[in-house]
């Protein structure tokens, strides 16, 4: 952590300062949800509360790890189009861009992409979906399509084994 992000106490307090009445307790939507069991420091905003007016992921959660984390997930229980989920990630990660300023300053971090499902979806959309070139600031971000009630800490250990 730089001696700046630990006089700062990390981007967490400022995620709640700067969005407070979008915080939430739960990454969760009608029995679809991320699991947090383990994780430490983190804050999780309503996505379309954030950005009123746009498609917006679910949950946007801002993890203070070593390298800060930042989770958008989409939390389906039925079925979807992946149009409409490329437009939640894509403006999810337009707001970011215009935010990453304010809450990480020049601080390094780390984006995860996250679709869970609860229905069977077939393999053409796990294809589409992770092939689709999701960008910030010049960087790709792939989306990883899981099953509801995944856990987030496991989650890391799988992407730290890679």
């Amino acid at each position: 952590m730089t001696a700046r992000r630990a006089e700062q106490g990390g981007a967490c307090p400022r995620v709640r300062r700067l969005f407070g009445a979008s915080v939430q307790n739960r990454c969760s939507e009608r029995r679809c949800c991320l699991g947090l069991y383990g994780i430490r420091g983190c804050v999780i905003l309503r996505g379309e509360d954030v950005a009123s007016g746009k498609k917006m992921c679910d949950c946007i959660v801002f993890h203070d790890a070593a390298v800060p984390r930042v989770v958008l997930v989409e939390l389906k229980s039925g079925l979807f189009h992946t149009m409409q989920v490329v437009e939640k990630f894509t403006n999810a990660l337009e707001w970011l861009s215009s935010v990453e300023g304010e809450i990480f300053g020049s601080d390094d971090y780390r984006i995860t992409l996250l679709l869970l499902h609860k229905r069977r979806v077939p393999r053409t959309y796990h294809s589409i979906l992770r092939s689709y070139p999701f960008r910030l600031g010049g960087r790709r971000h792939s989306l990883r399509v899981l099953r509801c009630n995944t856990q987030l800490s496991e989650l890391y250990k799988k992407m730290s084994l890679r």
